[in-house]
């Protein structure tokens, strides 16, 4: 473990062996050459700490206060050893004594501060406090200080004289000993080094230190002005560690001048200084043993923090007090302390729309000197100014989950999830570690390189465990032990599954229940009477209860206004029926509203609503919500419960003394994670639920897009190295996923644990149990391998889909007897030619099949290659002749031989022959008579359709002479044929856009053809009512064509009449009638290209074939799919991609094989489009201007 220090140095604390102040971090050598490793580390004003693995303790920085004497540095008083073995101070103190001798002349002014005299650097780097601090007895701001950078001369406000830096000379050196810029050991023995004196816990404030240890005893010495140590002796008995008489501490904190600490029991001590309020006791006395907080007596006080003039505190029931100096502004304190609503704050919309917090309870707060920050649970950080809002801090943090915050005066250190360490705030002193450049300077987040493995700064087997932040200097904790890397590698998996389940609840759950109603269809025909109570059990109805309740529910309590029983406020209005009121108050929870529901129902004698029940205004209840989230509460508590006490096990992380398989077997965790296996079995039926609900429920679907939208800047985003899909269908099958991670995670880290440790026992019983839940869960989806669902993602009706594998992983699912994925098979051979070639496909298959003769399921992928893709076992005019992995002899040699072979063996083999031989029949006769094939049968093309030779068409013909219905045919007939000559693999690696794709070109060249068709039509007319005429003409057979669901038709006639040389005729349209002008905007609404087909993609999704697509939206889908997808993601193949080629292409192949019937087939017409003579762009825009 290594420990990098940056920022001021003039004090010593960056432990460097000198007193420069470094902008960059530097690694402290001192503890590699004495072979030390560090576990914990402290900062103070100007002091830093560090606790070796052997919990020796060692400290630089100031060797004593310049003002009291007192020193941090146990011995540097020549203090002894009594027999007990405990340090004691000297009797006579030297440091006073001497003191005594120096003639006052000579003195350091009790009005100067340590500050002050850190600022005789000709560089200092200490900005000015400004006139407004408000510690009036605090010895460090009763002058206003006034810093020039370019002078060395620094002055007061003050009785004082000016202070010059040449002054400092004459200051008696035992009062201005040099800073220990080089680590010290500190003697420890007032411990005795048992399990409950180890050092848990270290915090520093100006010149006093605290010690936690274990066993929840506080120690602490320095100086001891304002009673901050916690006991009431004078200061020349504070340089010698005392115990404070306080058991049972949790934790700790310290200000400059004060103390805190909270017991087991969750009250809260605080003592020092209290000028400023800042103990939080109702006065500004300073108290010098600790004290209780009363206030807060009613609360269990989890957090604590403090800062030079305020403190803060976080409690078990969600709350966040403030107390001391909350305002810049003079003389403006509070002593008691102060409610602050935080979580108002934490998931509001920020300014601008356009991102909002993620919620979640604190997890750490911090304070500077004018200013708070907090981190949440979900790894996000908010900080404000004292008086201010808390704003989540975005940028680079956007991205980030971050692990534990620390903070200086004026600058704040994070270290992420992910080992990233980001500083923002003040940098006048280097301590922000990087560069701030000038744009934002370092109030923009920002990333230390150095620290960092991407960055070059750290080995690759290094990370940062923790960060720590003096008023001027920061420090970081490097550590290089394997399974403390997968630990926080875990932290890191579960707080961002935490998140997910956080969008879940907060953004869909609570949305979707307030938009939903309480009542379902049945209970709502009973109330209004259109159906009779049943009078089977009379009794249940008693008298007077009875009516008064069934009147209230048809009046008053009979709502039209969404439910605020959780008010919470949802995303869109909803005209849903809902009642509070059915709760017998309005402050039920969702959950009771359901179970009323269910219990008004059983009352009644009322069955579950059945379809026949249901209209177009189909009814979303509570418990069609509940069935889609499952116990999505219950998930929710489990997962904060257990990544709190995982965040608060590697807070004091040690490696070598600390477990973590203890945390598994904990029987309210353990048994917590039961909620996994009734989720797991409704798994299937939430999915169908909420694919159900979609189609029967416009308003539903609506919300649903609202709440996918603002998932999407709900907080931190989603770490993608676990999320794949962001949509409802992936969160919910995200806590399918977490079992398996955990799993995989307690078997590596049991790897990484030492054989002699006892860890090792815990985290082996701990994945033994994991792994029985985990097959207790698969049982509902028949993996292969239960891990398997880790790279899959879910389709709408609840069947994980595989994401991703390995070539081998991908073919073994392929050929397993179990697979859960219906359309895995026809993905697979659609798209394998992406990632191999199907020479390598068959050598992985024939070894599977070899092991085990009797799998059908090679057979049956065999047979469905040779039947449906025959096309790799010979050549036509679509095969690549440039790619040598195409090699079609040798693999019908290898199948043939197959065949040969395996048939009297095995019986099944004779459905590949009898395919094979008849594959083999029709490609032969296809090249024999030259006739293409067309993308309805699956098998090998010959050859692109060739146009018939150019003919003179009639002079006199006019398309006025036939009915627009007449032409559509004729347009429909032609467009359909060549869309259907499509072939499949066209689609496939952007065949289209490299001269690859003979079909979708001639298909391409005939829409355009048919655009100049209906331009030169219009530009041969003489004049503009004759013009207006035919550009009528074109709108009724584009209508035409969409009443027969040929959009290509549609899009390419008004293409053609959006051209500029007919969009220009102002004449001309404006001659229109109004039904032909109506028309025309309706269906130009409709092929518009703009919010990407918006209104095309709506009106396809109502459209059954048969039916001729605009193909320019498909081939625009698969582009962005191939090209904003990677094909390898960590080392594994993206299925995910090559599945959503697939449905681009199945969709297509859909409306290929429907063909149309009973078409009128106009000779004249079909001639006319093939044939006649067509204005170019130039010629056409030239006829225009001379036109009109």
């Amino acid at each position: 473990m290594s420990v990098f220090t940056f920022g001021l140095g003039v004090n010593g604390a960056l432990g460097l062996g000198d007193l420069e102040s470094n902008e960059r971090p530097q690694k402290v050598n001192f503890f590699s050459e004495i072979n030390k490793r560090v576990k914990k580390v402290a900062c103070g004003s100007y002091h830093t700490v560090f606790v070796t693995d052997d919990d020796e303790l060692y400290i630089s920085g100031l060797a004593r206060d310049p003002k009291q004497g007192t020193t941090l540095f146990l011995g540097l008083d020549n203090s002894s050893n009594n027999n007990n073995g405990r340090l004691e101070s000297s009797k006579s103190n030297s440091s006073s004594q001497l003191r005594d001798k120096i003639p006052s002349s000579e003195r350091i002014p009790h009005t100067l501060s340590t500050r002050n005299l850190l600022e005789n650097a000709p560089d200092s780097p200490i900005g000015s406090r400004n006139s407004g601090n408000l510690r009036k007895d605090h010895d460090d701001s009763k002058e206003e200080e006034h810093v020039d950078e370019n002078e060395t001369n620094i002055t007061f406000q003050s009785s004082c004289s000016p202070l010059t830096a040449s002054q400092f000379e004459v200051v008696p050196p035992t009062l201005c000993e040099p800073p220990k810029s080089t680590p010290v050991k500190i003697p420890t023995a007032f411990l005795d080094h048992s399990p409950s004196s180890i050092i848990k816990l270290v915090s520093l404030g100006n010149y006093h230190i605290v010690l936690l240890t274990e066993g929840g005893n506080v120690w602490s010495w320095g100086s001891n002005s304002n009673g901050q140590l916690g006991y009431p002796l004078e200061a020349s008995q504070c340089n010698t560690p005392r115990m404070v008489e306080l058991k049972c501490v949790k934790t700790i904190a310290t200000g400059v001048k004060h103390t805190a600490a909270v017991t087991e029991w969750g009250e809260l001590y605080m003592w020092g200084i209290n000028s400023s309020g800042e103990l939080g006791l109702g006065d500004t006395a300073d108290r010098k043993v600790p004290t209780r907080v009363n206030k807060l007596k009613n609360e269990a006080v989890s957090i604590i923090a403090c800062s030079s003039t305020h403190s803060a505190c976080y409690t078990e029931s969600g709350k966040m007090y403030l107390w001391g100096q909350i305002s810049e502004e003079a003389g403006k304190i509070q002593t008691i302390p102060t409610n602050l609503p935080i979580h108002s704050y934490l998931d509001r919309e920020l300014e601008g729309g356009s991102s909002y917090g993620g919620g979640g309870k604190i997890k750490q707060i911090v304070c500077g000197e004018w200013l708070v920050a907090v981190l949440t649970q979900m790894g996000e950080v908010f900080m404000w100014k004292v008086g201010g809002k808390p704003t989540p801090l975005r940028h680079v943090l956007d991205t980030h989950s971050v692990r534990s915050i620390a903070m200086g005066n004026f600058h704040l250190i994070c270290v992420t999830d992910s080992g990233e360490v980001i500083t923002c705030g003040r940098n006048r002193s280097g301590q922000l570690g990087r560069d701030v450049g000038s744009e934002g300077g370092g109030s923009i987040p920002g990333i230390v390189k150095e620290l960092s493995f991407e960055g070059k700064g750290l080995n690759q087997d290094e990370f940062v465990l923790s960060i720590h932040a003096g008023e001027y200097h920061s420090v970081a904790l490097v550590e290089n032990t394997p399974k403390t890397k997968l630990a926080l590698s875990l932290v890191r998996m579960q707080r961002n599954y935490l998140r997910q389940l956080n969008i879940l609840f907060n953004v869909y759950y609570k949305n979707l229940m307030a938009f939903a109603s309480p009542y379902d269809p049945a209970l709502l025909q009973v109330i209004s009477g259109a159906v009779s109570l049943p009078t089977k059990n009379p009794s249940s109805l008693t008298s007077s209860s009875s009516s008064s309740s069934l009147s209230d529910l048809a009046g008053s309590n009979l709502a039209t206004s969404p439910s605020k029983g959780d008010g919470h406020v949802p995303i869109s209005a909803s005209s849903s029926t809902s009642s509070p009121g059915l709760l017998g108050g309005t402050n039920g929870t969702l959950k009771n509203r359901s179970y009323s529901i269910l219990t008004i129902r059983n009352i009644f004698g009322i069955s579950a609503p059945t379809r026949d029940m249901l209209n177009e205004d189909y009814v979303v209840t509570e418990d069609d919500i509940k069935e889609i989230f499952s116990d999505i509460e219950s998930l929710v508590k489990l997962t904060e419960n257990f990544l709190a006490r995982l965040d608060s096990r590697m807070e004091y992380w040690d490696a070598e003394r600390k477990f973590l398989g203890d945390l598994f077997l904990e029987e309210n965790i353990l048994g917590g994670y039961r909620v996994y296996i009734p989720f797991s079995d409704a798994y299937n039926t939430s999915c169908m639920t909420l694919f159900n609900t979609k189609r029967k429920s416009e308003k539903f679907t609506n919300i649903i897009k609202e709440c996918e939208k603002k998932s999407k800047i709900f907080g931190i985003k989603l770490d993608h190295e676990f999320v794949k899909d962001q949509d409802l269908k992936g969160l919910l099958l995200a806590p399918l996923q977490n079992i398996p991670r955990i799993y995989i995670m307690l078997k590596e880290l049991s790897i990484k644990t030492l054989p002699n440790h006892k860890d090792l026992d815990l985290l082996t019983q701990a994945s033994v149990k994991f792994q029985v839940l985990l097959e207790r869960m698969n049982q509902n989806f028949q993996f292969v391998d239960a891990v398997e669902i880790l790279n899959c993602s879910s389709n709408e009706y609840g069947n994980p889909q595989i994401m991703g594998g390995s070539l081998d992983q991908l073919v073994d699912k392929l050929t397993h007897h179990n697979i859960s994925d219906p359309y895995f098979r026809d993905v697979f051979l659609l798209t394998f030619r992406a990632f191999t070639n199907p020479l390598q496909l068959f050598d992985l298959l024939l070894p599977i099949f070899k092991r085990d003769p009797r799998n059908t399921r090679v057979i049956n992928v065999i047979t469905s290659w040779v039947v449906h893709h025959y096309y790799d076992f010979e050549s036509d005019y679509l095969c690549d002749q440039s790619d040598i992995s195409h090699q079609p002899s040798q693999l019908r040699f290898k199948l043939e031989q197959f065949i040969d072979t395996s048939v009297v063996e095995n019986q099944q083999i004779t459905q590949i022959k009898l395919q094979y031989l008849a594959q083999k029949k029709r490609f032969a006769a296809s090249l024999a008579n030259k006739t293409p094939s067309t993308a309805t049968t699956d098998t090998a093309v010959s050859s692109p359709p060739t146009p018939t030779p150019a003919t003179t068409p009639t002079a006199n013909f006019s398309i006025l002479d036939y009915q627009p219905i007449e032409v559509a045919h004729v347009l429909t007939t032609l467009c359909h044929q060549s869309f259907a000559a499509i072939d499949k693999r066209e689609f496939l690696q952007q065949r289209w856009t490299k001269n690859k794709a003979p079909n979708i070109q001639a298909l391409t060249e005939q829409f355009n053809r048919f655009s100049q068709v209906c331009i030169t039509e219009i530009l041969k007319t003489k004049n503009s009512k004759h013009r207006s005429t035919v550009i009528a003409h074109f709108i009724s057979i584009a209508y035409s064509c969409f009443e027969l669901n040929n959009i290509a038709g549609v899009a390419t006639i008004i293409y053609g009449l959006n051209s500029a040389p007919i969009s220009r005729l102002k004449k001309s349209w404006s001659k229109l009638t109004k039904e032909s002008t109506q028309a025309f905007e309706y269906l130009d609404k409709i092929v518009t290209p703009l919010k990407n087909y918006i209104s095309l993609r709506h009106l396809m999704t109502t459209i059954q074939p048969p039916c001729v697509p605009f193909l320019g939206i498909h081939l625009k889908d698969l582009t962005f799919i191939e090209e904003g997808n990677p094909s390898i993601i960590g080392g594994l193949i993206n299925f995910y991609k090559q599945r959503k080629i697939y449905e681009v292409i199945f969709q297509i192949s859909q409306y290929q094989q429907l063909a149309y019937s009973n078409l009128s087939k106009n000779p004249a017409i079909l001639d006319f489009y093939l044939h006649s003579n067509v204005l170019d762009d130039k010629q056409a825009q030239k006829i225009s201007s001379e036109s009109e």
